[in-house]
């Protein structure tokens, strides 16, 4: 999985069906992605929060070589989080508060604060799994020629008997599967689709899951994730 900034309740999802999570840092930043903003409900609207980063040659850089650009940054998404999420309209304000610790650290590269955005959310949900990256494994600079191949070699180099893939992934992944197949690899697709959990307008699905974490009850995290979600075998 790609590493998303505060990522919507499908990717943990998918790590509470795997023993082992590799973070893809190693593609292409996408502009206008997830990687750099993530989406809450204010006052009944989508609203976007962004983590700014450099904007030369963007498109052509890996995730794990991405730069934020800290003229404005933490202070205005600090601030526009408190002032849109204050205390008094959120169930869980300690939540809020650990990902706002996390924000303020001096953190030069996206990937450092994305990864650790997403350890803290698994802390809080009580998701345990081993993550690694992908940039950590034997050979990550030669081993990626197509997409395909690239999730081949990591799936060879981690020693993995299956894999979970979103379900949006499946109208290109075809090649995918039939290769993990040939390999003896059981293939499994997970969708989601948010069950509606309380908020303090009209609900919004698929947001982050700081959204998710911030209105629900606690004890209603997990299952409320494990509810919106469905795994079925491909192949």
């Amino acid at each position: 999985m790609q590493p998303a900034l505060i990522p919507w309740g499908g990717f943990f999802s998918l790590a509470m069906n795997v023993d082992l999570l590799v973070i893809l840092d190693v593609v292409n930043f996408s502009k206008g992605g997830a990687q750099n903003r993530f989406f809450m409900n204010h006052k009944g609207q989508k609203v976007t929060y962004t983590v700014p980063v450099y904007h030369k040659h963007v498109d052509s850089k890996l995730i794990k070589d991405i730069e934020i650009r800290t003229d404005k940054y933490p202070k205005n998404l600090v601030s526009r989080l408190r002032i849109d999420f204050p205390a008094k309209k959120i169930i869980n304000h300690e939540v809020l508060e650990n990902i706002i610790q996390i924000i303020n650290y001096k953190y030069t590269k996206l990937v450092q604060l994305n990864v650790s955005l997403i350890k803290e959310s698994l802390r809080s949900l009580g998701i345990q799994v081993e993550m690694i990256m992908a940039s950590s494994l034997e050979n990550s600079d030669t081993m990626y020629e197509t997409p395909v191949d690239r999730l081949i070699d990591i799936l060879e180099i981690t020693s993995g008997t299956d894999y979970i893939m979103p379900s949006r992934s499946l109208d290109y992944a075809q090649p995918l599967i039939n290769k993990f197949w040939n390999k003896g690899c059981k293939t499994y697709s997970i969708s989601y689709e948010q069950k509606e959990y309380p908020s303090n307008t009209n609900f919004i699905p698929n947001l982050s899951v700081l959204d998710l974490m911030l209105h629900a009850d606690k004890s209603e995290w997990l299952s409320l994730i494990q509810a919106s979600s469905t795994l079925r075998q491909i192949k």
